[in-house]
């Protein structure tokens, strides 16, 4: 799934590429989904991040927020424009006609210059709102995410934390606790602050909190400069991949010798997903 760093990359480069075009036509390939009309003719002003969330500010109130889920991604290029319901999109760029991951467009907006944002998703997981700017900014899915971890202060996730009785992989997967933080950089992050996964929340010491908070924050901020991770879907605007996958620490690293002490790394299972952990590194 498409975590901080990845849609900070989005953003960052939407905002740099779309900002001032105008929207000439919209397709959703929901049948009689007429919401997405509303979005012609509205120039693109502004382009936000909230956690996971992509929010699009245009022109006259009006604004649409999109979360990539398991396989999202948005990309900029070119396609043939569907004409008939149950005709897809097909990709008139390179990197659109060549890899198979950017086939699933779902959502697609033409810009007054020819050019095209899309929406692909190959297990139709995310989700795309449209409505009044107001509204979306104040979505009941937004209310409930926390701070980010590169913006939140260390008392403020100290007390967070400590409030709770699951396990601190757990803990900081969860949104309304810390916002960003996914299954890469929450394996990384508890490796290299030597916290184990199923250490208790609560019974976490001072300096092992201040190691997870400092960890945390570093991770994001290099994944950020390395334009994210995709070692599974993710893509960026120009359907390139992030960098942060060849350098990650002991994500989806099982069997490979820990960079710190040479033990094997092993896997295990908490709530159904895969965690990479150094036994001798990170003790409980």
């Amino acid at each position: 799934m498409p975590e901080l760093p990845e849609v900070e990359t989005v953003v960052r480069d939407l905002n740099k590429l779309v900002l001032g075009a105008k929207v000439k036509r919209a397709w959703l390939d929901v049948p009689k989904f007429k919401a997405v009309e509303n979005l012609v003719g509205r120039k693109i002003l502004k382009v936000e991040r909230r956690a996971k969330y992509i929010i699009f500010h245009l022109d006259k109130n009006k604004g649409f927020m999109l979360h990539l889920k398991m396989t999202g991604h948005l990309l900029l290029g070119k396609w043939s424009w569907p004409k008939k319901l149950g005709e897809r999109p097909v990709g008139l760029k390179p990197f659109a006609a060549t890899e198979p991951i950017n086939r699933f467009i779902h959502f697609l907006l033409e810009l007054d210059d020819k050019r095209m944002v899309g929406f692909s998703d190959m297990r139709k997981f995310g989700r795309v709102e449209f409505g009044e700017l107001d509204e979306i900014l104040n979505h009941a899915a937004l209310k409930k995410m926390a701070t980010d971890l590169i913006f939140m202060d260390f008392s403020d996730f100290k007390e967070r934390v400590l409030k709770r009785k699951r396990n601190i992989y757990q803990i900081l997967l969860d949104q309304s606790v810390v916002a960003g933080l996914g299954n890469i950089y929450v394996n990384d992050t508890l490796y290299k602050a030597k916290v184990h996964p199923k250490k208790v929340a609560n019974q976490l010491s001072v300096s092992e909190l201040k190691r997870l908070y400092e960890c945390g924050r570093e991770i994001l901020n290099k994944a950020i400069k390395l334009r994210g991770t995709s070692v599974d879907d993710f893509r960026d605007l120009e359907g390139e991949k992030g960098n942060y996958g060849a350098v990650r620490l002991i994500y989806g690293r099982k069997g490979e010798q820990c960079k710190k002490c040479g033990t094997i790394i092993e896997k295990m299972k908490i709530g159904g997903r895969s965690v990479c952990y150094c036994k001798k590194c990170q003790k409980i």
